[in-house]
């Protein structure tokens, strides 16, 4: 399995694993990712070559992100750490319910009411914390730059907040083509939201490794309720265990019966959850 396209997303193997490798930054130490002395930061020339506009450094909701800019592929890049306290935070994505209305729909949509798009206010608040700080960075690094590709990523918890930082800096640019890949990434908002969502990220890539616990959380809910059940992004990208294992473009429903929604409850691992594209999900 290389790549694939469906619906148009056009899945980029080796797009996934540059953004992976940056993904696996953010487990980094942040002055060694301030300074970019870290193992993984030199690991590529195309790594080594980043430069970064902002790293925020741990805020009060241990939020972490840096923004910055690779000559190599005149790319910039926002990335968004992970949790350290996984198991814990595993337990948490078990209860969280939706209880945020997510304004942004209603005010550039006319046709998703500003009522319907609804999201976690955990996601959502851990967003807002880095939030200005983040689209400033972006703007400043494509004022620098100004023919650069825009993209996003984050695994895990970073991949919720990713979520919504590609969403918003598509938003300010007014663009439809920022790339955001995220790995491992737990349901942020409802079907309206994840509708919005991609229609705003045409090229939104949501990689799951195999049985990984993380993409199934939280739960979906079976009320059909729309408005507060949880509802994937889209095009998930379904990958095969083991580090060179097959790469399944699912379809662009978000929730696909045949690719990880097809693996029942009790089969699902967290230790998948910490391996992506075979490499290690941590500062090593």
């Amino acid at each position: 399995g290389g790549g694939g396209v469906a619906n148009g997303t056009v899945f980029d193997k080796e797009m996934a694993a540059f953004l992976l490798n940056h993904s696996r930054v953010t487990y980094c130490d942040d002055a060694l990712v301030a300074n970019w002395t870290c193992l993984i930061c030199n690991s590529t020339s195309a790594m080594a070559g980043f430069r970064p506009y902002l790293v925020t450094g741990e805020n009060k909701r241990h939020v972490f992100a840096y923004v910055g800019y690779s000559p190599e592929r005149n790319m910039v890049i926002s990335v968004f750490r992970g949790t350290m306290y996984l198991i814990n935070w595993i337990q948490d994505l078990e209860y969280y319910k939706m209880d945020s209305k997510y304004g942004e729909c209603g005010e550039n949509s006319s046709d998703y009411g500003a009522t319907k798009c609804m999201v976690h206010s955990g996601f959502y608040d851990d967003w807002l914390s880095v939030r200005d700080t983040v689209l400033i960075a972006n703007r400043k690094a494509l004022h620098d730059h100004p023919g650069a590709s825009v993209y996003v990523t984050g695994h895990s918890l970073g991949g919720a907040l990713a979520a919504f930082g590609a969403l918003e800096i598509s938003l300010m640019l007014q663009r439809k083509d920022v790339g955001c890949y995220t790995f491992g990434e737990p349901r942020v908002g409802n079907k309206y939201f994840a509708e919005f969502w991609g229609a705003w990220l045409p090229l939104g890539i949501r990689v799951v490794h195999s049985d990984d616990i993380v993409p199934h959380l939280p739960p979906r809910g079976n009320t059909m309720m729309l408005l507060t059940d949880f509802h994937h992004t889209k095009t998930e990208v379904w990958q095969e265990a083991g580090s060179d294992g097959n790469f399944t473009v699912c379809d662009d429903s978000g929730e696909d019966p045949a690719c990880s929604d097809s693996i029942p409850q009790w089969d699902r691992s967290i230790e998948a959850h910490l391996w992506y594209l075979g490499l290690l999900m941590r500062c090593v």
